[in-house]
Formats: C-alpha cells, structure tokens, sequence
C-alpha cells in the first residue's frame, strides 16, 4: 500500500463537472493499494496520514500549502490537477532580484531553529480534514520499458473492502466528520489524473 500525502489549505474532487468531495485546511491523500496488501498495511498507513508532522507550529509561520482540485471527466479531455500555493506575494517578489551572496546572507541571519519550527503538528494537532482519493497508478512499475506495469495493483472489486475498511477506521481512530473518503468505483474512471513514482 502506497499513499501520497499533500498538506493542503483546501482540497475537492470532481466527477463529470459534479464536485462529490470537498476539504478545508488539512491533508489529501492519494492511497495505492497493492496485490499483497492486508489489514497490517492498512494501519501502518492510517498511523503515518495521522501522525506525520506536516504542519507548522503557528498559522502565521510562512510554510506554504495549496488548493487541489482532482477532476475527472469520460470525454477525451486531460483532466488537470490544479494546486496554488499559498505563499506571500510580497515574498514572490523580493525572491526574483535575490542574488547568490543575498540568498547566503539571507540563509545566515534565519534562526537554526526554523526548520525545527515548521514540521511540528499533525493534522490531528490542527483538528484538519482528510480527504482520502483511491489512485491505482501509485502501484505502478515503471523500471522496465516505458508502458506503466499496473499487476502490481489490487483489483477494484477486492480492493473496495479494503480501501472501505481504511476509511473507517481513519474515521473511529479520529473523527468521522472530518474524514471524506468517496466510493472507489466514481474515483477509477478510465481519465483520472495518474500519478507515478519513478523509480
């Protein structure tokens, strides 16, 4: 079982032009489940989606998040998957005329404890949502050729137990109203935006 954990200030996914989920501040979470996999992959997953120290120790710290938005569609159209980030304009900015010897100052004169500061909360810390996306493409091989290997993905029809199982418990170990985990079946339309890792 593979999961793709992005911390985001709002998250939605979109079936034919129809939003069927939607988040505020907190974490989407794309989850690939493999042929193997079993209850014991299953919680070591829900552990680390509420566990892991994503989220900065303050609201005012300048971490950045972003705005998702997963869409699929039947008609030949790419779907897209849009995320902006949420960083101060001004910074933006003064990031364009920095140089070498001003990017080594800057780095210089920031406290050694910000990097510390900044991964210090878990969503459960933040009460965040989890919007939870099945996405089969993660259990793809990609080492040998260059066409997607997808047998080592479940298929959809024993994997809907399991991927229901997941957000059940996400929802008794944390809080069912701030968990949204859609039916598989909607979210594996032949055009849903694909993710790979590679290697």
């Amino acid at each position: 079982m593979r999961a793709v954990i992005q911390r985001v200030t709002s998250a939605s996914v979109t079936v034919n032009q129809t939003e069927i989920s939607r988040i505020g501040k907190g974490l989407c979470v794309l989850i690939g489940i493999g042929t193997d996999d079993t209850t014991k992959e299953m919680n070591y997953i829900v552990s680390k989606i509420l566990s892991l120290r994503l989220f900065p120790s303050s609201a005012s710290s300048s971490s950045s998040a972003s705005s998702l938005s997963l869409s699929s569609n039947p008609t030949p159209i790419q779907p897209a998957i849009h995320s902006t980030a949420t960083k101060n304009t001004e910074h933006n900015q003064t990031d364009r005329h920095l140089t070498r010897g001003n990017i080594l100052e800057q780095q210089e004169q920031e406290e050694p404890s910000s990097a510390h500061k900044e991964w210090t909360k878990s969503v459960r810390d933040i009460d965040g949502e989890v919007l939870i996306v099945s996405q089969f493409t993660l259990m793809a091989k990609t080492k040998k050729g260059n066409k997607p290997d997808f047998h080592n993905a479940m298929k959809t029809d024993l994997s809907k137990a399991l991927y229901e199982e997941l957000i059940k418990s996400l929802k008794s170990t944390y809080s069912e109203a701030l968990i949204k985990g859609e039916s598989i079946h909607p979210l594996l339309v032949p055009l849903n935006p694909t993710v790979y890792i590679v290697p």
